[in-house]
């Protein structure tokens, strides 16, 4: 995340969020394959896909704030009313859902693998079980993600005019204001 995070302004003014957004996700989601993949006996390998796992998630994760702005702005385009607080309230509330059932789903599928709690050791299976799951559980669910991505409307340019129309609106709505004689109260 320290790595990443500072390189994400340079990659969203190149590329544009939306592409950065599909990019990461492939990238997070190669890297999670190539986790569920390795043999555990080629534990130099299996680092190598866990940084470049880590690196796409941090992207992903840098991402979802920058485009959560995004759509602040065009909530307001679309309505006339903006509503931040309660955008950036359903984002923390849906993370905070996702990660339950994402350890829960986790917790049952180790178990149904045959995870033994306290045991000194664990089976074969149940330790192919734990890399699988920590690798093709959030490859499927980035790659979900980065799929849907692709139908997202606002491109930079789409919402580039969509900040034009706001500013337009709201300085109309300012003349509108300074036209109209107010009363003395």
């Amino acid at each position: 995340m320290f790595l990443v995070s500072p390189a994400i302004p340079k990659i969203v003014e190149t590329f544009g969020k939306k592409r950065a957004y599909v990019a990461a996700g492939v990238v997070t989601a190669l890297g999670a394959v190539g986790i569920a993949l390795t043999p555990p006996s080629v534990l130099a390998l299996a680092l190598v896909f866990f940084a470049v796992y880590g690196a796409g998630i941090a992207a992903v994760q840098n991402l979802i704030f920058a485009l959560q702005a995004d759509t602040v702005e065009y909530g307001e385009w679309e309505t006339g009313v903006r509503t931040e607080g309660s955008n950036y309230a359903v984002l923390s509330f849906s993370r905070k859902v996702g990660q339950g059932i994402g350890g829960g789903l986790a917790a049952f599928g180790i178990g149904v693998g045959g995870y033994v709690a306290g045991a000194a050791m664990q089976s074969p299976g149940a330790l192919d079980v734990i890399r699988y799951l920590t690798g093709f559980g959030p490859a499927v669910f980035v790659g979900i993600g980065a799929a849907i991505m692709l139908a997202y409307p606002l491109t930079e340019e789409r919402f580039g005019e969509v900040v034009r129309q706001i500013a337009f609106r709201r300085a109309e709505r300012g003349r509108t204001r300074d036209q109209v004689p107010q009363s003395d109260g």
